[in-house]
């Protein structure tokens, strides 16, 4: 009779779906610190989606907030993958993280794609784009360059000539309101971009300034999820 207490020889046990997945190389320890991320990532996404809303609506919102989540959803995207990479070590194959039956790697994928619609070029001067797992900031593409700088010109045109209506500068910016946060123009046509103050300067200089070690960093666990999406995406699960 085998030892209860001794591991499960390599290649005997069947991979289960759900938080708790047995391994060649079972070390719970680590699987906890893979869960540990996964839940503070999930908690750092409500608090995005709930600056997004903010930003969205006519509600007041503060833009430091949801340039602070961008960058806290960012670092705490890459924990999970470099733990999940961690966790793996003990596998003879990189099998998939699941989190209430979902490959969580893919997950991370697509969570932010929602945020396209944020208008972040009139407010903050970038863009999110397309598939951006670590919410790096953008240069806007050139129609919607061209676009904000024809609606700034004739925004700075109607406040030369004293013009008055929706387009004077009291209201194309987001106005405070007595607690000094910003409320949105209901028509997004009259936006300008935020003159950042301090906090808010701070903020986006965190989020934007990505130095050289941090982006090779980045740029690895990219490769690490396109290769995930490669082997247990939908393409990979065709070729298979």
């Amino acid at each position: 009779m085998s030892d209860p207490s001794s591991p499960p020889p390599i290649g005997s046990v069947r991979f289960g779906r759900g938080l708790s997945i047995l391994t060649e190389r079972f070390d719970p320890y680590k699987e906890s610190l893979v869960l540990h991320a996964v839940s503070g990532r999930e908690r750092h996404l409500e608090r995005l989606r709930a600056a997004v809303e903010e930003c969205r609506s006519n509600r007041p919102f503060r833009p430091s907030d949801v340039v602070e989540s961008l960058r806290e959803v960012r670092e705490a995207t890459a924990l999970v993958v470099e733990r999940v990479l961690e966790w793996r070590k003990g596998l003879v194959r990189p099998e998939p993280f699941d989190v209430g039956g979902v490959n969580y790697m893919l997950k991370v994928v697509k969570d932010v794609d929602g945020l396209r619609g944020l208008p972040t070029a009139d407010l903050f001067g970038f863009e999110l784009g397309m598939r951006n797992p670590f919410c790096m900031p953008t240069r806007p593409r050139k129609a919607v360059r061209e676009v904000l700088r024809e609606r700034r010109r004739k925004q700075a045109a109607m406040r030369r000539s004293g013009g008055g209506g929706t387009t004077t500068r009291d209201h194309t910016r987001p106005q405070p309101d007595a607690n000094g946060q910003l409320v949105m123009p209901r028509n997004k046509d009259d936006v300008e971009a935020i003159e950042p103050d301090r906090e808010l300067g701070a903020a986006m200089k965190a989020f934007a300034r990505v130095d050289d070690a941090e982006r090779a960093r980045l740029r690895s666990l990219e490769a690490v999820l396109r290769e995930e999406e490669d082997r247990c995406g939908p393409k990979g699960k065709a070729e298979r």
